[in-house]
């Protein structure tokens, strides 16, 4: 296999992936709603995926770089494809247990996969054509996870165990697939001392920072949406359509990004992460759904800048590991266990505001703690040019 289409074949199972990953996103919260779930409890099944992957993500790291990737991309779509099923009898039985311990063990195994092919996707690639690479990369997962989210809901509207069927069969492919391609599989060996000496620029971490705020802030809206909307008396279909257009914007801004951004400045990082929590905020205010679905689109386009300012800073910086890549999906599941987990607390014992003000809240955070000290010791220094 020549490496000049490893690339395009990462990315082609990067659809497939993700096109089940959506589906699962909206149809676990939904199920959990039918199955007579409050707002929290919504939001702590809606998160379990995330809490798994998230901790799993730096346990994954170093087992990705002794296995090799295609080894952990095999393996890691095995199992998904298997606690995929398994969430299906958590449907049967009516379990909102059995559904959330079983969303949990998925994204655990979502974290063996999702590292080890944004990897193969830049190996081999020359450097100034990495952005690129990158760039149709994020459009490939993401609009798998927009026709995903947007059809979870008329499936499951059609049957409560479809969507589940249709997850189980596109992971299972995705998994003979990643063992049939030629994909490398080289093992990495990462001396400490090597480890050591390779400096993380602060304004990596601070788009790291960024691409959890975005995270917390997206994944609270997929999760508690369908509560919301059930309550307002809105269609899973319709809720679902609505979700989509959260990956509608971020396609969009995957292909503007390169256009709009000429070098990956830190008023480019921090001012996206601010606008991401303010369109957030809007969200829990706003209850009419042309206007929310207005809303939803251009948090979408910000949330999609995000994640490729942090994916780009991240694979740039990591060398031969997998560890920049972990980091970045890292911040995604921790974002993704907590916008819920605390939204839903909010929503169910304050308001719709409160639980979207919370992105707000974690932004001024995230600039306190980590970017002011930073700026104040490092300077606006550029770190990459985007062309």
């Amino acid at each position: 296999m020549q490496g000049g289409s490893i690339w395009k074949k990462a990315c082609g199972l990067a659809v497939a992936m993700d096109f089940g990953g959506g589906l699962l996103s909206v149809a676990v919260p939904m199920t959990a709603v039918k199955l007579g779930a409050d707002a929290q409890q919504v939001g702590i099944i809606g998160s379990m995926s995330l809490a798994g992957y998230t901790l799993f993500c730096f346990a994954a790291q170093p087992l990705t770089d002794r296995w090799g990737k295609k080894t952990s991309m095999v393996l890691g779509a095995s199992l998904v494809t298997f606690f995929c099923l398994s969430m299906m009898l958590a449907v049967v039985f009516k379990s909102l247990l059995l559904l959330g311990v079983f969303n949990f063990l998925l994204g655990v195994f979502y974290a063996l996969f999702w590292p080890a092919i944004q990897a193969v996707a830049v190996v081999d690639v020359e450097p100034d054509k990495i952005l690129s690479i990158t760039q149709i990369y994020n459009l490939s997962w993401s609009s798998g996870r927009m026709v995903g989210t947007g059809l979870g809901g008329f499936l499951l509207e059609a049957h409560q165990l479809l969507p589940f069927l249709i997850a189980v069969a596109v992971s299972g492919l995705v998994a003979m697939m990643s063992a049939a391609i030629s994909f490398p599989n080289a093992k990495v060996i990462i001396e400490k001392s090597h480890n050591a000496s390779r400096e993380i620029p602060p304004i990596v971490t601070a788009a790291q920072l960024g691409n959890f705020v975005r995270s917390f802030a997206v994944i609270e809206i997929v999760v508690l949406l369908p509560k919301i909307g059930n309550e307002i008396g809105w269609t899973d279909g319709q809720i679902s359509r609505l979700l989509s257009l959260l990956f509608a914007g971020q396609i969009l801004a995957f292909i503007i990004t390169p256009i709009v951004i000429r070098k990956v400045t830190w008023r480019w990082v921090i001012g996206t992460k601010l606008a991401i929590s303010t369109f957030s905020l809007f969200v829990g205010i706003v209850a009419q759904m042309w206007l929310l679905a207005a809303i939803l689109f251009a948090t979408g386009i910000i949330a999609g800048l995000m994640a490729m300012l942090s994916l780009y800073l991240s694979v740039t910086t990591q060398g031969e590991s997998v560890k920049g890549s972990a980091r970045h999906e890292a911040g995604v599941g921790a974002g993704g266990v907590l916008g819920p987990i605390l939204g839903g607390f909010a929503l169910r014992n304050f308001s719709t505001i409160t639980a979207f003000l919370l992105p707000f809240g974690l932004t001024i955070l995230t600039f306190a703690f980590w970017d002011l000290s930073a700026i104040r010791s490092q300077g606006k220094k550029t770190v990459g040019t985007v062309t």
